[in-house]
């Protein structure tokens, strides 16, 4: 049950990594240690760990060495936090961890093992079409998460006094009605970068949608 390991650690990444961007935009930024770091680094080995079997200790390695998937989990997977010694800034090392947001290329492969092993070892059918309605909702969840951290830091909150919590819950609001093109109005880009993120985050939050709904 290798796969569910790997699928949960691509989960916490989608879900940590932009979060940080936006937390070291705040005073959180002040506090000396992230213990979601040292979490992330433990899966950066996991996946060192899986790249490795798959080379030396599972069937075609070739197969895998000259696939598009080997390419993208060498690129993933690169330690780019030797890097942080040249980076002073919070900000920047943060965006220091967004190239291993590259791991969720497998996801779909991690679900198809995972059906696999189930209808194996505990005789449940998963269909096809099943799984790919669960990685598109995935995926556009979690683009609704990126948007809502992008927005957050456009909107350089907590200048205005409103908590965390409350500022990214409005930029997940945001978000969302601006990708389901509800567009209530209430919230609305200001400036020309905010404005940039709304066209460019609408045309693809709406064509994520469509993939779902297509998908049903």
């Amino acid at each position: 049950a290798w796969e569910p390991c790997l699928f949960a650690a691509v989960f916490f990444s989608f879900l940590v990594v932009p979060l940080r961007s936006v937390l070291y935009c705040t005073d959180w930024r002040s506090r000396a240690f992230d213990p979601t770091l040292v979490i992330e680094y433990a899966l950066d080995v996991v996946f060192l760990m899986d790249m490795y079997l798959r080379l030396y200790h599972m069937e075609a390695p070739e197969v895998y060495k000259n696939s598009v998937r080997f390419k993208v989990d060498v690129v993933a997977n690169v330690p780019y936090v030797i890097l942080a010694p040249l980076l002073n800034h919070p900000q920047r090392y943060a965006m220091l961890r967004y190239p291993h947001l590259l791991r969720g290329f497998n996801l779909k492969t991690y679900l198809i093992q995972i059906r696999d092993y189930l209808e194996v070892k505990h005789s449940i059918m998963i269909r096809d079409k099943t799984i790919t309605i669960f990685q598109r909702t995935y995926e556009t969840v979690f683009l609704i998460h990126g948007m809502a951290c992008f927005w957050a830091i456009l909107k350089s909150h907590g200048r205005d006094g409103r908590t965390f919590s409350s500022s990214y819950v409005r930029s997940v609001y945001y978000a969302l009605v601006m990708s389901t093109t509800v567009g209530y109005g209430d919230v609305a880009p200001t400036t020309v970068s905010e404005t940039w993120f709304a066209v460019v985050a609408g045309a693809v939050g709406a064509t994520c949608f469509a993939g779902v709904v297509a998908n049903i």
